[in-house]
């Protein structure tokens, strides 16, 4: 009988195998994935449990009425040169979603997510999906991720409060914050109440605590990376920070403990504490951090704000890093708090978008501690025209006017500046909801307000009068009785002065070497 498995013919059969071997291995591995995701839903039931019809394209955000999870590459993890910020996943790579839309295999693409972890803590997102915060904030409970993980995480799927918005109802959207108290507050949505034929203004937006509390995570790490000279993906562990302080790491013993006291040497308002503290927590995670004080509380020399026990190396590390922050943040908090006094009620004071690069959710959390109000947050959540829009724009302050409620619809808040009485005639003529009175003086103000109020009655509209431009502490009480109803002052966050702050370390425990 010859031999069928030698010769010319044996090539074409070997290559057949080798081809049917590997569409086998590929269809496992893809069998594999899919049994891995469906574990994250095993404890869940068919009810919760998401769904896609034969054909149908995935879909995003919540999966209560049968969606599915969506099918996404992984975000790719930061280099060195990411900007300030990036804790791991950057630019286009990061996918906001709700947390029961995250998938194992989204989370198998940040660096140092295995695939055991990436399937408990999709189990963990979906399971506390209903939860207050979604989740976000309670991912260092999962074992074996750890704040940094978590951190990475965070920044590459939590999402932003306009991405929060925007997740049931079509742009334009406006975020609202709830009153009282001066405190940044959790984020909802109104819609615009129209009586009588007399429009309101729509409310202005506040950062909420999720977005802030993301900033914390971003803000510090970035901060620590650029003290150790690093890209902030190169820190994954604590030994990660000690390891690279030239000094602390020969000169402090491994085993040695140390207590800190937090020292107020200035008058002011404190804010920051969350700052601090996160500082401490990244590099030693079983540190004690016992505060004596809270945002916006009223400080003065020889006050004791807070108590630290923990590793010495780690005290050292995080110290220069977490005071700079927390010094930074009380100096805008007590400015504004000063200012706030000078205008006696009479006005309110609000923030600018002149703030510090990468610091302005933190430094506009510092304004509300001190008692102020948040102006826009940035470019996306009002509309503010300027001479120079109108100048390049080649058209008319009411035309302009008209076309940006024609975008944007009356949920959306605009301001107008004027220089001069015949520009906020105009904003009133093209229904503005804020008339800004750029470098004015007290007595112009005081004689044009009444003018521009009731020329907006005669609209059915109400406005209200924003006097910004020279404003210091010295001008600030008459510009605040002219009959304006806020100041912004750009100052609050580009020239405070900084809070005099002190860490005295003790030690504790000195074990063997380093």
């Amino acid at each position: 009988m010859p031999n069928t498995t030698s010769g010319p013919s044996a090539a074409p059969a070997w290559t057949c195998a080798l081809i049917g071997w590997c569409c086998a291995a590929g269809l496992a591995a893809r069998l594999d994935a899919r049994r891995a995701e469906a574990a994250v839903h095993a404890d869940e039931g068919d009810a919760r449990r998401p769904q896609r019809a034969v054909g149908a394209a995935p879909t995003r955000g919540s999966t209560a009425q049968g969606a599915a999870w969506p099918r996404t590459s992984p975000p790719r993890a930061a280099r060195d040169g990411a900007s300030l910020g990036d804790a791991s996943p950057v630019g286009a790579a990061r996918r906001p979603r709700g947390c029961d839309a995250i998938t194992p295999r989204d989370l198998r693409g940040i660096e140092g997510v295995g695939a055991g972890l990436a399937v408990d803590l999709a189990r963990f997102l979906w399971r506390r999906s209903s939860a207050p915060g979604g989740g976000w904030d309670d991912l260092e409970s999962i074992p074996g991720l750890g704040p940094l993980l978590a951190s990475r995480v965070r920044a590459a799927f939590a999402p932003t409060p306009i991405e929060l918005g925007r997740a049931e109802r079509p742009v334009p959207e406006h975020w609202v914050p709830k009153q009282g108290g001066g405190r940044l507050s959790q984020l909802r949505l109104d819609s615009l109440e129209v009586v009588m034929n007399e429009v309101r203004i729509p409310e202005r937006p506040s950062p909420d605590r999720a977005s802030v509390a993301l900033a914390v995570e971003r803000v510090v790490l970035a901060a620590l990376a650029e003290d150790l000279g690093c890209s902030p993906s190169d820190l994954r562990e604590p030994g990660d920070f000690i390891g690279r302080d030239v000094t602390t790491r020969t000169a402090v013993p491994a085993a040695a403990r140390a207590t800190a006291t937090l020292l107020v040497k200035g008058t002011g308002v404190l804010a920051g504490l969350d700052v601090f503290e996160r500082a401490v927590r990244l590099v030693d995670p079983d540190a004690r951090f016992e505060r004596a004080a809270a945002d916006g509380a009223r400080v003065a020399p020889g006050d004791v704000v807070a108590r630290i026990e923990g590793r010495a190396q780690a005290l050292l590390v995080a110290e220069r890093t977490a005071l700079n922050l927390l010094q930074r943040l009380s100096g805008v908090a007590s400015m504004t708090a000063r200012c706030v006094a000078l205008a006696a009620g009479r006005a309110r004071i609000l923030d600018t978008r002149k703030t510090t690069p990468g610091l302005r959710l933190l430094e506009k959390a510092a304004v509300v501690a001190g008692g102020g109000e948040n102006h826009r947050i940035g470019l996306f959540d009002e509309a503010m025209v300027k001479e120079n829009h109108v100048e390049l724009a080649g058209r008319t302050i009411p035309e302009v006017l008209a076309a940006l409620r024609r975008d944007l619809g009356p949920r959306v808040r605009i301001t107008c500046e004027a220089r001069d009485a015949q520009e906020a005639y105009a904003a009133v003529l093209g229904d503005a909801d804020v008339v800004l009175l750029d470098n004015m003086s007290a007595a112009d103000m005081a004689a044009l307000a009444p003018e521009l109020r009731e020329r907006a009655a005669a609209r059915g509209r109400t406005i209200e009068l924003e006097a910004s431009g020279g404003v210091n502490e010295r001008s600030l009480p008459a510009i605040a009785a002219s009959g304006v109803d806020r100041v912004s002052i750009g100052a609050l966050t580009h020239s405070a002065p900084a809070l005099d702050i002190s860490l005295e370390l003790m030690p504790v425990h000195v074990g063997g070497t380093a």
